[in-house]
Formats: structure tokens, sequence, C-alpha cells
């Protein structure tokens, strides 16, 4: 005998199948949070034709958006709402055949969403380009628009994350002539803040001259060779030969620094660090390194023994801390067989911004003299020695 079956068009769990109208969400309770609400309901589980609950919100512009909950849950989450009143929302339940319950009207009045919390504090102007100040007290991942007026119109110059309780972003690479600048916020719901403008000029910045750049040789830094590889090497203008870098050998493994006299005081802004050039992710080149700052070093600092980490005077202070990297992102070092993009890369400097909360750490003056280079990490792995081909600063030099 030959068994046979055909499909049940009443099965509930099939979208062909049972139209009956579910049963509504009960016992809703709403809990107000920032930018929405969290509803919680109850489901008759005796009836097993619910598949989801669906919240249909009415914005104060008139538009309707819909949530849904995750099968099984017991709340469905609203959210991209404003603190701007009360929201009228309807809960229904919906079956595995897209069948509608009849509504449940809950009201909703969320908290200050993220993007209200948030503020532009300032606009100010730094090397080349402005600074954009802001709070972020959620950490909420917003964007803030950066414009520029161009010929009476404003024109969207970028729009990076702000993600930070307190943060800066950059409008980058702007000429030094007076302009007006804006900045506001806006999130991934659309929503845009009001915008805070100010009519700034850029600060111009210079090269540091590499002829009054000299080697403290202070008795902490790290030895350079006595065959080639002198401290010079850093600012003799040369990033294209092997053969033309300084070479250091640490007092012990890393962290290990090298000493520089500027020969006068600059408020710095930015420098770019060129490693080895035929392989810059190998060979002792810096990896993960800090600059620190001084106006009056102790060339007398104590000198510990090899094997213990050699101490700062007091007259240092961090100014930023920062890594070399591949766009590859590949995180290993190797003689041979590197990425051409990645050496490419490396081979045209490693360019990084001085950041400006330094300034804010040096009493009484933004302007450095001596630079230390402290190499926390560098490619090699062993590590046998520490090597930069070249070293450009740049800044405003500063009268003394």
């Amino acid at each position: 005998m030959l068994m046979g079956s055909c499909i049940n068009n009443d099965d509930i769990h099939d979208a062909r199948g049972d139209k009956t109208v579910p049963l509504v969400p009960k016992d809703v309770v709403v809990k107000n949070i920032a930018g929405g609400a969290v509803v919680k309901y109850k489901l008759d589980h005796s009836v097993s034709n619910i598949r989801y609950v669906k919240a249909e919100v009415k914005d104060t512009e008139g538009g309707t958006s819909y949530f849904h909950s995750s099968f099984g849950a017991d709340s469905v989450v609203i959210d991209g709402l404003l603190s701007t009143g009360k929201y009228q929302v309807k809960l229904y339940s919906v079956s595995y055949s897209e069948v509608a319950s009849n509504a449940v009207p809950v009201e909703v009045a969320p908290e200050a969403a993220p993007i209200e919390t948030a503020q532009i504090t300032e606009l100010r102007a730094a090397f080349s380009s402005v600074r954009v100040m802001y709070d972020n007290p959620t950490k909420e991942q917003l964007f803030i628009g950066l414009v520029k007026k161009i010929k009476g119109h404003w024109q969207q110059m970028g729009m990076p994350y702000a993600n930070q309780e307190k943060g800066s972003v950059y409008i980058q690479n702007q000429e030094v002539e007076e302009a007006e600048y804006g900045a506001y916020f806006y999130d991934k719901w659309g929503h845009r803040s009001e915008m805070k403008q100010a009519v700034l000029t850029p600060l111009v910045e210079y090269p540091v001259d590499k002829s009054l750049m000299q080697a403290c040789d202070f008795k902490t830094d790290a030895v350079s060779r006595e065959d080639g590889g002198k401290p010079e090497k850093m600012w003799d203008g040369i990033t294209n030969n092997k053969a033309v870098s300084a070479l250091f050998w640490p007092w012990i493994n890393v962290p290990s620094w090298v000493s520089i006299d500027l020969g006068k005081s600059y408020i710095l802004s930015s420098f770019t660090i060129w490693n080895r050039y035929d392989q810059p992710y190998t060979y002792g080149s810096p990896r993960i390194f800090e600059i620190w700052g001084s106006n009056n070093p102790n060339e007398d600092e104590i000198v510990l023994p090899s094997g213990q980490q050699q101490i700062m005077d007091s007259s240092w202070f961090f100014i930023g801390r920062f890594e070399t990297t591949k766009p590859s992102g590949n995180a290993d070092w190797k003689l041979s067989g590197e990425l051409a993009s990645d050496v490419a890369y490396a081979n045209a400097g490693f360019h990084f911004l001085i950041p400006p909360e330094y300034e804010t750490d040096i009493p009484d003056s933004q302007a450095v003299r001596y630079i230390r280079l402290y190499v926390h990490t560098t490619w090699e792995t062993p590590l046998s020695s520490m090597r930069v081909a070249e070293l450009s600063f740049w800044g405003i030099p500063v009268n003394q």
C-alpha cells in the first residue's frame, strides 16, 4: 500500500495557513529610555500562532515607524525618537500568516536622545586646520557634520565619527585665510542638531629647522652605533636609502629613548617618521612609541643598571603616543614578502598630528625645545636594535 500526505493549509506555522486573528499583548508596561522606550508585555502562550509583536509609532511630523520584537521576546524596543513630548504607539501581536491583532494603545515619553545631550563646545583655529571640540556624554555613535562657507554656500567638508565622551575632530588641509566654519551632530536616524558657527583663520605651520637640530647624548639615551648609524642620520633629509638611517642599541630591551635638541623652541603641530627604506616593518623600526618634551632637561639623569627601565627626570612631559601601521592590517613582521602597498605606505612616511591636549599640560608655555623619542616596541622580534631613517617636525617657532 502506498502511503502519502499533503500540505495542511491550516498549519498555524505556515504563512498560507491559519488566518485567525491573534490575541492582543497583555499587561503592557512602558519604560522610557534615552531616545525611546522599552515596551514589555505578556502573551497568551496557550495560543501558539503568535510570531512576534509589532509597535507602530506616529512621530510629531505625522510619519510612521515600525518596531518588531524577536520571536519569544517579552518586550519591543522603540528607538530613534527625540524628547519632544509624548508619542502615541499601537501595539500588535502578529501571526505566522502576518495577521495582526487588534491594536493596544500605548503612550511613551522618551528621555533626551544622545543627539540632544551632545554638544559642539568650540570651533578653534589649528595648524592648517580647524579643530572642532565636542561633548558626547552617552558615548553613543554620532557623526559630526563639518562644513565651510564657500562663495556664500555651505559645503560639506567631512562627517567623522564622534563617540568619545569628550573629543575633537578636524577640518584639515585648510588655507591660512579667514573663512566661516560650522559643525553639527547627525545620527543614524537622520536627526540633526543646531549648527555651531565661527569665523576663523587657520594657523600657519613651519618645518623645524633641521640645521639647528643636535643629538643630546644624555646618559640615559640609547647608544648609537659607531659604524655610521649616528643620530644625525635622523635629520639629514635622506629617506630613500636603506644604509642612511640612525641605529641605536637600547640600554635594555624596549622601552628605550633618544633625546634631540631642536635648537630653538617650537609650538609643535605635527611630525613624520620614516622607518628603514627597504624593510620598514623590521630591523628595529619603531612600532609603538611616544613623544616627550622638555624645556630644561637634566643632563645627569640617574643611570640604572642594565636590565632595569630607565626613569625620566621630572622636566619631561608627555606629548603623545603613536603607532606605525600597515594598511593591510597585517600585524606580523617579515624579512621579505611584505605587500608592496604596505611598503609604499611606510616609505612615504608616517605622519601624525601632535595631540592638542598636551598644550594644557605645559605650565605657562606651549613651546618645547627638547624632544625625546621613546620607543616601546619595534617591528623586529626579537629586538636587537632601534632604527630610524628620518624624523621631521612642524610647528610655530618661538623667539626666546
